[in-house]
């Protein structure tokens, strides 16, 4: 049985931990839409299995292995040597995304990773499950902790096995910054955020999603969103057509839309949660 974070900690805690259990894995999985709003992190005990990634990569994984997803990414995973066992993390969180772009994660991977480090990596996946497990008050806390520092430990990893990747972030910085400073404007497109990376669009839609895992217009949605999160709580008489407006957002029911979509509540069950919860 899956202890649930309380409301309270579902609003305030930047991660949350929804659940974590040894699984053994019976059948295909295919999800073209991702796991709705949660992601997941997922360590081989025992067996083989495969992963696709949200980019249609396949990799093999063995005892030791991890492959992770975010909310909403597409991905499968089906067993190849049974039994497969494998430990898995469900988590979310309202700095989530945040949190995924400061440490440069993609959105979907597969880590096999040997040595100290790998040894490592493992022992934060046990820590998180037996924070999670515990009987503690603070459980929910805790285990947002140590997701924390496994999601840095992961990025650390993720960035040593590839020798682009810095590279490729590098890149894309003056598009990420455009993105965030100009997220609140109605009239931004994806020609303007084109001519701010120096690249094609296509281009630019390809290093977006090896970095991110997401294309430039994703990653504009989420940006808007997160400063529709900001201005929701800390202007609790701002008029929601105003917020949608500030947003970046040209109507008040296509914001709903993107902001339900992004995080389970309408604008205005958001507001009423942050209110209620401080």
């Amino acid at each position: 049985m899956f202890k649930e974070p309380t409301e309270k900690e579902m609003c305030l805690l930047p991660l949350v931990v929804h659940g974590v259990k040894e699984h053994t894995e019976t059948k295909i999985t295919s999800r073209e839409a991702g796991l709705g709003t949660c992601g997941m992190i997922s360590l081989c005990l025992e067996g083989e299995g495969i992963f696709t990634n949200s980019l249609g990569h396949v990799s093999a994984v063995r005892p030791g292995d991890m492959f992770f997803f975010m909310p909403e990414t597409p991905h499968g995973y089906k067993p190849a040597v049974r039994p497969w066992k494998v430990l898995f993390i469900l988590f979310s969180g309202c700095e989530l995304s945040s949190i995924y772009t400061s440490l440069n994660l993609p959105t979907s991977g597969m880590l096999s990773v040997d040595g100290e480090q790998g040894k490592l990596l493992r022992s934060l996946v046990w820590d998180v499950y037996d924070a999670y497990k515990s009987d503690t008050a603070s459980r929910h806390i805790t285990a947002s902790v140590r997701l924390h520092n496994l999601l840095t430990l992961m990025s650390i990893c993720c960035t040593s096995s590839s020798k682009n990747i810095e590279a490729d972030v590098q890149r894309l910085m003056p598009a990420v910054q455009y993105i965030k400073t100009h997220c609140g404007d109605c009239n931004l497109t994806a020609e303007m955020i084109d001519a701010h990376s120096g690249m094609s669009h296509p281009h630019l839609c390809r290093l977006f999603q090896s970095v991110y895992g997401m294309t430039p217009h994703d990653f504009l949605q989420h940006a808007r969103v997160g400063k529709a999160k900001v201005l929701l709580t800390e202007n609790k008489d701002m008029p929601i057509r105003i917020v949608a407006t500030k947003s970046g957002f040209g109507s008040v029911s296509y914001f709903t839309k993107v902001f339900k979509a992004k995080t389970g509540f309408t604008p205005a069950q958001f507001r009423h949660q942050a209110i209620y919860n401080f």
